[in-house]
């Protein structure tokens, strides 16, 4: 099969590219008007592969794709090796032998497969094997490489991020194995395009039936196969080296034979698609399109039925229904895929809260309302929009009664409402009714406030000595008092903390002593028209005395074996009207009070 050659083609193409210049230079001059009409139809050449050994040589292209760059490769082809069975046919190949790098575009048992670094991708089309023309492509962008067979996105996506870099001379209908050549292709082979980016569907189906024009347009590998004789081909591309049939520019047993087919009419692209959404709103329109050529004329139709009137490149739809366009050229007619209208509807408004509606100051709520494609959103609090609020979720860091109107493209919907309450540190509490004065060991006495907004619980503090009865925690509090007046003091609780203190203060007037007196011994009432009381606080033992003496230092009265349970001791009630001094002995000393009789 002789050997490939990569070094004797810079002549040819260089010599290619002068007389392209100078043709388009002449062109333009001669015929302007030419230039910005219709681009050049196919050339019904192609080059026949014999399904044994041929094969095209094109010159070495390293600059056409990069490590693991975008691409798109194309052909049209048309594959002979009827039969079914076990088949290797390589399109388009960079694959050296003793490198995995580089990329083929092949028909593998009849499926169209690409194989990049090694890997293989298959498209899982149907068997290609059918002697019919056919558009196949690949392309990658991102790392995700596609099918397509006659526009039709074809099998599954897959991720490849594999070195497609061109590493040697490119090979059409053939590849590279060890020493030698493999995987011929049987069939006829055409316009063969390398592109440095990934072709979308709409530009592939586009694209497949006509020459990339103008000149600016064309992809950087481009072979046409136009020439119809001859051993040597024409780099079409902006900057396609040229190629030789067979392995040398000299006629040998690797050539494949001119030929014509697969012809330059093709049916219409049919496809159509709208730019937005597919809901109809009320008194409203969606607008559907198709593929713009001059050459094509088009019919629309709603659920089956022609639509008088709609045949212009692109449909304002005011109906809900299934549409489709039927697109017609000097080569045939095809219907589109159909896209079906429907009517709008109002969308669903729930708002749900991600925890605890009821926190204190500087705490917030997540609230969420349902989302959707195309929803937007506007939240409220007690009815008025909250600035900035348009998104799907919020935080709410203030009291009040929170909704969002969720609206699609047509209609808006007021969600359910949810109260959020956030509660402070309670406020001071009024003021404490109650006796600002009392006895030792008064009992019974009750003070209270009234209650404070938020608060949970109270907290009392009482002189020492004095306990309480109840109501410690509420809002009343009945206690009993000892022998020290002080503060009766309140602060209100909640889960946020605890408020300021509010303080009442109390005094004990219901005693009188001499200077240095005992404050654990009290006599009332003093002076007395009856009796008087005493009173003992210190609890001490069952052996206290009382001596009641006049001014003359007489004993008048005495009792003994008194003890602090004894709670009042009454005595005098049979003095005369005088001035008296009581001597109380305890355990802890002697004290001496002054009375007076009236």
């Amino acid at each position: 099969m002789g050997s490939i050659v990569k070094t004797s083609f810079n002549s040819i193409y260089f010599f290619n590219r002068i007389v392209k210049k100078y043709f388009l230079i002449i062109f333009l001059l001669l015929s302007a008007k030419l230039y910005s009409q219709s681009p050049p139809t196919f050339s019904i050449n192609a080059l026949h592969f014999d399904g044994i050994n041929d094969f095209v040589t094109v010159g070495y292209a390293n600059y056409l794709l990069g490590t693991s760059s975008d691409f798109t490769l194309e052909a049209w082809i048309r594959d002979e090796r009827t039969g079914g069975g076990n088949t290797e046919e390589v399109i388009l190949s960079d694959q050296p032998a003793s490198s995995a790098n580089g990329f083929r575009m092949e028909i593998l048992n009849g499926v169209l497969t690409t194989f990049v670094a090694g890997n293989s991708y298959s498209s899982g089309s149907a068997d290609l094997r059918d002697n019919s023309c056919h558009h196949v492509a690949v392309t990658r962008q991102a790392g995700i490489l596609k099918h397509y067979v006659d526009g039709i996105l074809t099998g599954p996506a897959f991720n490849s991020t594999d070195n497609a870099a061109m590493t040697d001379a490119i090979l059409i209908g053939i590849r590279r194995i060890n020493a030698g050549l493999t995987g011929s292709f049987q069939g006829l082979i055409k316009e063969v395009r390398v592109w440095g980016n990934a072709r979308s569907q709409s530009q592939i189906q586009y694209g497949m039936n006509m020459i990339p024009w103008p000149e600016s347009n064309l992809p950087p590998g481009y072979w046409r196969f136009e020439e119809g004789a001859g051993q040597v081909i024409g780099g079409d591309g902006n900057v396609s080296p040229p190629g030789v049939l067979g392995a040398t520019a000299s006629a040998e047993i690797t050539d494949p034979v001119w030929t014509t087919g697969c012809p330059n009419c093709f049916q219409p692209s049919a496809s159509i698609f709208t730019n937005g959404s597919t809901i109809l709103c009320p008194a409203g329109f969606v607008t559907i399109n198709a593929m713009i050529d001059p050459g094509y004329s088009y019919q629309w139709k709603r659920n089956g039925i022609v639509i008088t009137g709609a045949t212009a490149s692109s449909y304002a739809a005011t109906s809900t229904g299934n549409y489709n366009c039927v697109v017609t050229n000097s080569c045939g007619t095809s219907t589109s895929n159909t896209i079906t209208i429907s009517a709008a509807s109002s969308p669903a408004a729930v708002i749900t809260s991600n925890g605890n509606t009821t926190f204190c100051s500087g705490g917030s709520v997540a609230l969420s309302a349902n989302t959707g494609l195309g929803l937007l959103y506007q939240w409220k609090r007690n009815g008025t929009n909250i600035s900035g609020a348009i998104n799907s979720a919020i935080s709410a860091t203030v009291t009040g009664n929170y909704t969002c109107v969720v609206s699609n493209a047509c209609f808006s919907t007021t969600s359910n409402a949810i109260a959020v309450t956030v509660n402070s540190v309670p406020a001071l509490p009024g003021s404490i009714t109650g006796p600002v004065s009392v006895c030792r060991r008064q009992n019974n006495v009750t003070y209270s406030i009234a209650p404070v907004s938020g608060a949970t619980s109270y907290t009392w503090t009482i002189p020492s000595q004095a306990h309480f009865n109840s109501g410690q925690g509420t809002t009343s509090i009945n206690i009993k008092f000892g022998n020290n007046s002080g503060n009766i003091s309140v602060k209100a609780n909640n889960a946020c903390g605890t408020g300021a203190t509010r303080s009442l203060a109390v005094s004990m007037p219901c005693r009188e002593s001499l200077p240095g007196g005992n404050p654990e011994v009290t006599v009332f009432p003093n002076p007395s028209a009856d009796h008087f009381t005493l009173r003992l606080i210190s609890g001490e033992g069952n052996n206290s005395v009382l001596i009641l003496k006049d001014m003359t230092g007489k004993e008048v009265e005495r009792i003994e074996n008194i003890s602090a349970d004894d709670v009042d001791v009454d005595f005098g009630s049979r003095l005369a009207s005088g001035i008296y001094m009581a001597m109380i002995i305890q355990d802890s000393g002697i004290t001496i009070l002054r009375l007076i009789k009236n």
